[in-house]
């Protein structure tokens, strides 16, 4: 292979470093557009239908993610307020040391992890009511608990390595940091395609 080949648009070098790219330029998107907090239901929503249209290799992905974010807006932004208060009200009741309410409490926890990992995916991939949204986010959550533990890990992981970066390996902190977002959305949008492609319109 000639050194001119490596950097024809059509090499695998080529084509991953635009991946990476796009990917890194997703993870910018997507944390500026929460940067408000209130509009982080927003951002997963116009992140998730970034990813599906990276992942096909169309272009125009700048434009598409603002064009989403502003469609869904008011709908993700509702999910968002009565999730992220509800996430308030469920790690405050951590503090309080009642055994009897210890299950009641690891049940609901578990509703809005399931909740929280596929409400944002399913309102990029379908047109529905915040409630039907969500009513398919637990049957899809719980019917799938393969799908839903690995978007889980998914998360968990990169939690852990921004940890790991931030106290172990510093300098390696901004690579995680700002390849993190995207990197991960590209993932569990890539695992939600086949799980739920029986459902999707192509």
């Amino acid at each position: 292979m000639s050194f001119g080949a490596l950097f024809d648009q059509d090499s695998l070098l080529w084509r991953s470093l635009s991946f990476a790219v796009d990917v890194l330029w997703l993870s910018v998107l997507v944390v500026v557009a929460c940067i408000p907090l209130i509009t982080v239901g927003a951002a997963l929503v116009a992140g998730v239908d970034m990813a599906r249209h990276l992942l096909r290799g169309e272009g125009h992905l700048t434009g598409r993610f603002v064009r989403t974010f502003f469609s869904q807006l008011r709908q993700s932004t509702i999910s968002w307020l009565i999730l992220g208060f509800s996430g308030v009200l469920l790690l405050a009741s951590l503090y309080v040391q009642a055994t009897p309410l210890m299950v009641a409490k690891i049940g609901l926890g578990v509703v809005w992890s399931v909740l929280m990992l596929w409400v944002w995916p399913l309102q990029a991939m379908f047109s529905n009511t915040i409630l039907r949204t969500w009513r398919n986010a637990l049957i899809f959550g719980i019917g799938k608990p393969g799908v839903t533990l690995i978007m889980a890990a998914t998360d968990v992981a990169w939690g852990a390595l921004l940890y790991i970066s931030f106290r172990y390996m510093p300098q390696g902190l901004p690579l995680v940091m700002f390849f993190g977002p995207g990197l991960v959305l590209v993932v569990k949008v890539q695992l939600l395609q086949r799980a739920l492609a029986p459902y999707l319109v192509h």
